[in-house]
């Protein structure tokens, strides 16, 4: 079975607190976007994950754990899973590859083994996994609270276009939340703006409301993405910002012709090695 494991941009990410499971309760809107990563997986009497980037084969993948976990549902069902992954989503990067990769993997040996396994019970699976693995389950725009885990549809009125830049520089998803100074009398950050602007399409709204807590911290860890931000935003994207921990960077843009005109103008004019996506959301 082949599957399409998507990324994800944060366009609004604040947080809330700090969970005694060392967890953060947070409030954040996602949306997938159209870079993927490409996964094959095929019935087989162990478990295997092999990755075009050798780094990422083996047992310390997400993806191997997803098998292990239902095969430890099921034992009596499932003998194992050959899992093959073509990376596009840059790693460590704040766009929820791993996570992505991770759930469809459960939804492909779910179909694949015939579980049956509704969403929900899905998603309950993949939460023991990693915070984004539920959102990666039903993958849509959408308003998640708790660790990730509470998951809200949203409706948003027209596709939006995205200009990616990432410095090809990991930086890991703890690290970014374990430096974060949390500071409990500080009013939190309004979503509402933002959840107006993408019910109505209004674009002034959504890039007025986009917010993310974390972009601090992780400017300071990899200073060079305050740069690409203002490269983003000199080449006419109408708002940049960092997708999750970072320290991918991204421009929002008026039209997909304006984000195909922002790539071609970022690619012919940076200095230094960066991955750049046209992307629009799914």
């Amino acid at each position: 079975m082949k599957i399409n494991a998507p990324a994800k941009l944060n366009l609004f990410l604040e947080v809330l607190s700090k969970r005694k499971d060392g967890y953060h309760n947070i409030e954040t809107v996602m949306v997938p976007v159209s870079l993927f990563d490409e996964i094959t997986v095929d019935e087989s009497d162990k478990v295997s994950v092999e990755c075009d980037n050798k780094l990422l084969s083996g047992k310390n993948n997400l993806a191997f754990k997803a098998v292990l976990q239902l095969k430890s549902i099921f034992p009596g069902k499932i003998k194992g899973a050959s899992v093959y992954i073509k990376k596009k989503i840059p790693v460590a990067a704040g766009l929820g590859g791993g996570s992505s990769d991770c759930a469809a993997v459960l939804k492909a040996v779910n179909n694949i083994y015939n579980l049956a396994l509704s969403s929900l019970e899905l998603k309950e699976i993949g939460v023991k996994l990693g915070a984004d693995v539920p959102y990666f389950i039903d993958t849509q725009a959408s308003l998640c609270h708790g660790i990730g885990d509470e998951i809200k549809p949203l409706k948003i009125a027209s596709k939006l276009s995205f200009v990616l830049i990432n410095p090809q520089v990991e930086l890991p998803t703890h690290s970014v939340y374990s430096s974060l100074k949390t500071n409990l009398t500080q009013k939190p950050k309004s979503i509402n703006m933002l959840l107006h602007g993408l019910y109505k399409g209004d674009m002034a709204d959504i890039v007025n409301g986009m917010f993310n807590r974390l972009q601090d911290v992780c400017e300071k860890k990899v200073p060079i993405v305050r740069e690409l931000m203002a490269v983003l935003c000199e080449k006419g994207a109408l708002k940049a910002m960092v997708s999750g921990s970072g320290p991918t960077v991204f421009g929002v843009c008026g039209t997909p012709d304006d984000a195909e005109r922002i790539k071609k103008e970022i690619c012919g004019n940076l200095n230094f090695e960066c991955s750049v996506f046209n992307v629009e959301s799914i």
